[in-house]
């Protein structure tokens, strides 16, 4: 195993740690709420914007900073509504198989960043590096990876498509 092999194994097992002292339902709650945050933020910045009308002396920062709002709001009522949760599972007896859960839930967020790093990867070029064929991980994230562009939606998935080589740029080189 060479370096970068030791760096993947690194964020997937802080993930895995990351989701076993949070717990599964917390950690849950906490994607749900980024997610909604980012819905919400686009979706109902109309909500807030007329109260910023004339203050920030451009539109465009007065939809930025409404939807600013909106998010970080979004953010604390879903933090509150994770703190509750927590508070209910510790009450019940739940809080060791809330911990192996999410235990399981940080492996899979791991092997998602692991996936997501490896189309980065390749979208930059870096399969053209020597380091990438000699690494043993690489091919279980590309793997992880092709399952990605499966899943997203046909219009996010023409953003991510791994270039051929005639299109790829060269990868960036270190001095």
């Amino acid at each position: 195993m060479i370096t970068v092999d030791y760096l993947i194994i690194a964020v997937i097992v802080v993930s895995m740690l990351v989701g076993f002292f949070r717990g599964f339902f917390p950690e849950l709650v906490s994607i749900g709420t980024w997610i909604l945050a980012i819905f919400a933020a686009w979706h109902f910045n109309g909500l807030v914007e007329p109260y910023l009308q004339g203050k920030l002396g451009s539109v465009v920062a007065e939809l930025w900073a409404s939807r600013l709002i909106i998010f970080v709001v979004t953010l604390i009522l879903g933090g509150l509504v994770g703190q509750l949760i927590s508070l209910i599972i510790d009450k019940t007896g739940l809080s060791g198989t809330d911990r192996m859960l999410g235990l399981v839930f940080g492996f899979a967020r791991g092997a998602v960043i692991f996936g997501v790093l490896v189309i980065v990867g390749q979208l930059l070029g870096f399969t053209k590096e020597p380091w990438w064929p000699e690494s043993r991980m690489i091919p279980i994230g590309e793997r992880i990876a092709e399952t990605l562009r499966v899943m997203v939606p046909e219009n996010v998935s023409e953003f991510i498509e791994q270039p051929s080589d005639a299109d790829a740029a060269p990868a960036p080189t270190v001095p």
